[in-house]
């Protein structure tokens, strides 16, 4: 008469230690995304945001900008954050679609020198610009 009891509490354990592995698991998941989104958002440049400003601007963002930029009131700031915003957004989306790099550092097998995350580092040198 006890088994019964006993092995609805054994299984019940067994089903609370499973999901708590798959959330935690899920958990990690998320904090990887998160940091490597983290390192996107660090590694753009102003020169970046300009480019990609100059390059995809559409008419109407345009007439936007720089009506924002002659006026230069309070509320036009916001206007001018907003865009270029969504431009250094449109970059992180970019590089979030790339495969991230397999490796966090490479090197060069001849030097030494660190060359950043890569999926492969160099055998020479003058692979690297040295």
């Amino acid at each position: 008469m006890n088994t019964i009891p006993n092995v609805i509490s054994r299984t019940s354990k067994s089903v609370d230690w499973l999901f708590d592995r798959e959330l935690e698991a899920a958990d990690n998941a998320s904090e990887a995304e998160y940091d490597r989104r983290e390192r996107i958002v660090g590694s753009i440049r102003t020169a970046e945001v300009l480019d990609e400003m100059a390059e995809s601007m559409t008419v109407a963002q345009e007439e936007a900008f720089m009506e924002a930029l002659n006026r230069g009131g309070n509320k036009d700031v916001h206007t001018l954050y907003c865009l270029i915003d969504q431009f250094k957004e449109a970059i992180v989306k970019r590089r979030l679609a790339e495969p991230a790099p397999r490796f966090s550092m490479t090197y060069c097998s001849q030097c030494g020198k660190a060359l950043g995350p890569g999926n492969s580092g160099v055998s020479h040198c003058y692979s690297h610009g040295a």
